[in-house]
């Protein structure tokens, strides 16, 4: 109740802790009284360096479940910014929740299956999937500005065949993109 405002509004950011390290240790959530307990790292999470609160996808008795976590909270740490390939706007790094303690009212579940969870990580396929059509349309807008003015020959190279079909394949593929998408 006290998160879900300041999202909606934007006055706070959040993001979703989905993809465990690659050493295959899922993330755990242990309860303790009134607590929850968790052990987490997290290898790409989007917002990670701006977001006021994290989703943290993790198991909880064998089940699972999705833990709310301020980004202040002790034990929480945040790596250093990752590259990405054309998402220079995405703030991408790894987190690592070191026995953290959050109230037990920020345990979302456990939950008796998947679905929530799956449900979770839809939308944020889909995010990205529109964020790479969005990159993808406008490296194609660059690369035909590009074509029609840059000269080869006394002409612009979008004049030749071989420029336009290789433009023409490549929006081709963005519109294909853009219609999977929607």
């Amino acid at each position: 109740a006290k998160i879900g405002p300041g999202i909606r509004s934007g006055a706070l950011v959040g993001a979703v802790a989905n993809a465990d390290a690659e050493d295959n240790q899922p993330a755990t959530a242990t309860v303790e009284g009134d607590e929850v307990v968790i052990e987490a790292t997290k290898a790409y999470v989007t917002n990670a360096l701006i977001a006021d609160w994290f989703a943290v996808v993790l198991k909880c008795d064998d089940k699972p479940a999705v833990a709310l976590v301020e980004r202040d909270a002790k034990g929480f740490t945040r790596g250093e910014r990752l590259d990405t390939l054309g998402y220079r706007g995405v703030t991408v790094a790894p987190v690592w929740l070191d026995k953290v303690r959050i109230p037990k009212d920020q345990l979302l579940g456990p939950f008796d299956d998947w679905g929530p969870v799956t449900d979770l990580r839809r939308t944020e396929d889909l995010i990205l999937a529109g964020a790479s059509v969005g990159l993808g349309a406008r490296t194609f807008e660059a690369a035909k500005a590009h074509a029609n003015e840059h000269q080869r020959g006394g002409k612009p190279i979008i004049a030749y065949q071989e420029i336009r079909y290789r433009l023409a394949e490549m929006l081709t593929l963005v519109q294909t993109a853009q219609l999977t998408v929607h």
